[in-house]
């Protein structure tokens, strides 16, 4: 259970102080229960319940994903003005089943393949993203995610990235090939926010929270403070992180299967 006060927590870049501010305000009285906002600098206020609800990056998600129990469940996302649906690109590093590979850390001066995916994120941005290295004494070049995942399994290469959503299609899809394979980690190249809430919130509280986001750019005195930051709106979420391997149960509300992108992968990063 939350005190008495809800703590709202942005562990981001200030520049949206002051809609975060307006945010917490509106939520408060939505739900009818006191909201703090607070400038956070430690994930660790969701694992240790400090942090009742928060925004926070796609990495520090995936940090908070990594403990268990999971101290939080994501309930909602901002759409960008000018886009039409979520962009959440989420990757599982893949290796052989039988491979020595445990771990990211475990890939020193590896086989790695890479498929030519479309990045239109800027060197800034991938900097914040906090991409995990990848040490290679030779990188194979794919054509497709298919087949850079043909060449784990035929064991030309020792792992590669897939995309999370594509990775869940093989698993479900095709047991003999999931069988072969397992994800070792995972990374993120979504620079979008997610709205994420303390498991020890009660479930009618998180929905009602969920329930003032959904309707947050309808309200007429918070509706321009959105804008200016600019938000059209926010979306759901729902668990989106289901199985116990390092792979995304992508299923958000309105999201399309991801094409088969291409990615530039070859320097010591997952991205070029």
């Amino acid at each position: 259970m939350p005190s008495s006060t809800l703590i709202f927590e942005a562990i981001l870049t200030s520049s949206c102080d002051n809609t975060y501010h307006y945010l917490a305000e509106y939520i408060e009285r939505c739900v009818k229960v006191p909201t703090l906002l607070v400038q956070g600098e430690d994930i660790e206020d969701f694992a240790t319940s400090p942090a009742d609800i928060g925004i926070i990056s796609a990495p520090y998600y995936l940090g908070l994903l990594r403990q268990s129990p999971r101290p939080v469940e994501a309930i909602a996302a901002p759409l960008a003005l000018d886009a039409q649906e979520l962009n959440f690109p989420f990757f599982d590093i893949v290796v052989h089943q039988d491979s020595p590979y445990q771990q990211v850390d475990d890939l020193y001066r590896c086989i790695w393949t890479c498929h030519n995916q479309l990045v239109t994120l800027s060197e800034d941005e991938l900097e914040k993203l906090d991409l995990p290295e990848i040490s290679t004494r030779q990188v194979k070049e794919a054509t497709s995610q298919a087949q850079a995942l043909r060449m784990v399994l035929n064991r030309e290469a020792d792992a590669t990235s897939i995309d999370s959503f594509l990775l869940n299609l093989v698993i479900h899809n095709s047991p003999d090939m999931a069988a072969k394979i397992r994800s070792i980690g995972f990374y993120s190249l979504s620079t979008t926010p997610i709205v994420v809430i303390g498991r020890h919130v009660p479930r009618l509280l998180k929905q009602r929270i969920q329930d003032a986001l959904l309707s947050a750019h309808r309200h007429p005195f918070l509706a321009p403070h959105l804008r200016d930051a600019q938000i059209a709106r926010f979306l759901p979420l729902t668990n989106i992180y289901n199985r116990s391997e390092h792979c995304w149960e992508r299923e958000f509300i309105q999201a399309q299967p991801p094409q088969d992108y291409k990615q530039s992968e070859t320097r010591a990063r997952l991205v070029r």
